[in-house]
């Protein structure tokens, strides 16, 4: 018996919308919309840095880059080569939003706009260590991109140095402290006996303070990372601790930080070699310790209100009754900038006492998210600041960045509650 096989050929149809989208600059492509990816506008200065992947295509000519100032439509600003990713361009105008977007140009079409991405410049950074993450990043003037970081162990505080040029952080379970240049490009480290906390600088003499915990004590160092001297404090610190030198009076001030309970402040002369401290006054749980560059004495976050000290030992309150955060001292006039929360009324605040007449200002109130870290700017009229907001939650909450008039001009999440701020500006 034969038997016969009959082949019958089978066509498969797709659809155009079932097969796979691998054109690059095809808009349902599910990687790139048909624009070019990644793209991100970086300001530092006066200057903005523009990158983005590149389009993989043969007949790709260009790259147009679009800019607008703030409200105004997008203009073609520059033709990038098709080799390249890169922008750059300078004279920027301080506190002046751009916004830039790229295109890909071929023989045949163009694609559409990349994610539009703004930047604001200005004469700043901020700088922040985070102690749970383990992460130190320098964070744009406009509080909105990360322009560099870099992954520690425990960085507990931070500090511009004495020119400058770069940032000292503690890493309290590394028991080191790092120097970090602007630009990243430069990191080392010097070993401590104990487990570094904090660190002020005088930089008039170009000294650093360091405190210590397990032994407790403060290392004096030189620029050059020397150990010059080390003191023992006058009681046993853990985790707890602040301390900042005021250069009109040339004192360190110390004081062991809490959440509850009354903890002595100390003050010790830095003239000569030695250190002999000396108690002040008693305050009920202290948070953050500045300088008053304007009396000599210091500033003192309590749940009692603004605690100012005199370097005779005399304190002063404002808005006594409410629990201050953090505090940050405006370097030109000396207000002292705070985040509070009043449990009374049940309203977070952020406020300024005038370091000359004592008056307290107001700029928000509310429910503001629980407002802690405050870093103020610099600038001398108008500030502007950063305040980290923790919501309550341990785990992460939010930067934000509010311009002098108080609006929120960028914002930035994934910062734990255990940060410390500082202000990157020129030489």
């Amino acid at each position: 018996m034969k038997y016969w096989a009959f082949y019958i050929p089978l066509l498969i149809v797709v659809g155009c919308s079932e097969r796979e989208r691998t054109n690059p600059l095809d808009p349902a492509n599910p990687y790139t919309g048909g624009s070019p990816s990644n793209f991100q506008a970086l300001a530092n200065d006066d200057q903005v840095t523009l990158t983005w992947s590149p389009v993989d295509v043969d007949n790709l000519v260009a790259y147009h880059v679009y800019r607008a100032t703030g409200d105004s439509a997008l203009t073609l600003r520059q033709d990038v080569p098709a080799n390249s990713t890169f922008y750059w361009e300078d004279n920027l105008n301080y506190d002046q939003a751009y916004s830039y977007t790229v295109q890909a140009i071929t023989t045949t079409s163009a694609s559409t706009f990349s994610d539009t991405d703004t930047v604001i410049p200005g004469p700043y950074n901020f700088w922040i260590a985070d102690a749970y993450s383990g992460v130190v990043t320098r964070l744009s003037y406009d509080g909105a991109h990360v322009l560099n970081s870099v992954l520690l162990n425990y960085p507990s505080a931070i500090i511009n140095s004495a020119d400058r040029l770069s940032f000292w952080t503690t890493d309290y379970y590394d028991r080191a402290v790092y120097v970090i240049d602007k630009e990243f490009d430069n990191i080392y480290y010097f070993l401590t006996e104990g487990s570094p906390l904090d660190l002020t600088v005088d930089v008039n003499n170009g000294h650093y303070y360091i405190l210590q915990a397990s032994p407790a004590a403060v290392l004096k160092y030189d620029s050059q990372t020397n150990l010059l001297a080390s003191h023992d404090l006058p009681v046993e610190t853990l985790w707890d601790g602040e301390l900042i030198y005021n250069r009109r009076s040339a004192r360190l001030w110390f004081v062991q930080t809490a959440t509850y309970g009354l903890r002595t402040l100390y003050y010790s002369e830095t003239r000569g070699n030695g250190l002999d401290w000396k108690p002040t006054v008693q305050l009920s749980a202290p948070l953050s310790l500045q300088a008053d560059n304007l009396t000599g004495g210091c500033w003192v976050a309590t749940d009692s209100g603004v605690a100012r000290v005199d370097t005779a030992g005399g304190v002063q309150y404002y808005r006594p009754g409410i629990a201050i955060n953090d505090l940050s001292i405006h370097p030109p006039s000396g207000q002292c900038y705070f985040t509070a929360h009043d449990y009374t009324n049940d309203e977070d605040l952020i406020g300024i006492v005038n370091g000359e007449s004592g008056q307290v200002e107001v700029l928000q109130h509310g429910q503001l998210d629980r407002p802690g870290r405050i870093q103020v700017l610099p600038a001398v009229s108008n500030p502007g600041y950063l305040v980290y907001h923790t919501n309550n939650d341990r785990r992460g909450g939010l930067l934000k960045r509010y311009d002098g008039a108080g609006d929120v001009i960028g914002m930035m999440d994934d910062f734990s509650p255990a940060i410390n701020l500082a202000v990157e500006q020129s030489p």
